[in-house]
């Protein structure tokens, strides 16, 4: 999780919104669209934070260890080429990798190779989990938190991350338990802030 927060806070999504798409769209840190929902506060997730992404780094133990430039664990071994696996069919697509590439690299340091795939196989591999880190996307089918934060509940079809935590699991539960609408809201806005600052199953931008 460490890493993941990692790669998350060295996302500088600015960048991309103006830059990249250059349409200026609203940034995000947290799944359910803000404001989407009447009565849900949605909670803060990681913002860019160069500085404590390679803190991160260094806590689930990557450094530099002799000053070469490479990132490696205790026992020696470089941290792996991280791929990162999207679709061609849009130059937009393409152009928002090859940012990400760049800043996972400037601000990490870590070696990132870029997978660009025609939609199809694209599909078939995500499906599959056969990928490190994959472009994604969602469309709420009804107006509730919980269209977007079942796709980290263990085994939901829509989980291509294949993310599983038992207490998230627990909470996505009770939340379907309780009978009063408003802490219920509350309850799915605190188990969304656990899964944005700590889990971090996906970057939203």
């Amino acid at each position: 999780a460490a890493v993941r927060r990692a790669f998350a806070l060295a996302c500088d999504k600015e960048a991309i919104v103006s830059g990249i798409t250059r349409l200026h769209e609203p940034v995000v840190s947290t799944l359910v669209p803000p404001g989407s929902i009447p009565g849900y506060r949605s909670p803060e997730g990681l913002e860019f934070d160069p500085a404590r992404a390679r803190e991160e780094l260094k806590a689930a133990g990557w450094i530099d260890r002799d000053g070469d430039g490479i990132r490696e664990n205790p026992r020696g071994d470089p941290f792996p080429n991280v791929e990162l696996l999207y679709t061609t069919g849009s130059p937009r697509f393409s152009r928002m990798a090859v940012e990400l590439r760049d800043q996972w690299q400037r601000e990490l340091a870590v070696p990132v190779t870029l997978l660009g795939q025609d939609t199809k196989f694209f599909k078939d591999d995500l499906r599959k989990g056969n990928f490190m880190i994959a472009r994604g996307r969602w469309y709420g089918d009804y107006g509730d938190p919980t269209t977007f934060l079942d796709l980290c509940r263990t085994g939901d079809g829509n989980n291509d991350r294949g993310f599983s935590d038992p207490r998230i699991d627990a909470a996505l539960e009770a939340a379907a338990r309780e009978v009063d609408p408003q802490k219920r809201l509350d309850d799915l806005a605190r188990l969304e802030g656990d899964l944005f600052r700590e889990h971090v199953p996906m970057i939203p931008i």
